[in-house]
């Protein structure tokens, strides 16, 4: 399954970025550079919503916030970030 949700990316002086999705409690990412925390945001949307679906009791995938409805500090960014998600082992090896 494909899962899209919005991603935050905040630069800083030395070219980093800070990320964070407001939609996935606690999940947040950075790089030394924005392809960089890009690549990680993919790899942590993945792993947040592999634990939500494979490990809890009760999953629940929270709704995806429309980007229009963020609110962002000066500097900030928005990207959707996708991700693929496979629910039965062996699919995508």
């Amino acid at each position: 399954m494909i899962f899209t949700y919005p991603a935050i990316f905040r630069p800083h002086d030395d070219g980093s970025f800070d990320g964070r999705f407001p939609d996935l409690a606690g999940c947040e990412v950075s790089g030394r550079t924005l392809d960089a925390a890009l690549a990680n945001a993919i790899e942590a949307a993945r792993g947040w919503i592999t634990v939500e679906l494979t490990e809890e009791e009760e999953p629940h995938l929270p709704p995806v916030t429309h980007i229009d409805d963020l609110t962002l500090a000066e500097g900030e960014i928005v990207r959707s970030i996708s991700c693929n998600v496979y629910l039965t082992e062996g699919w995508g090896d």
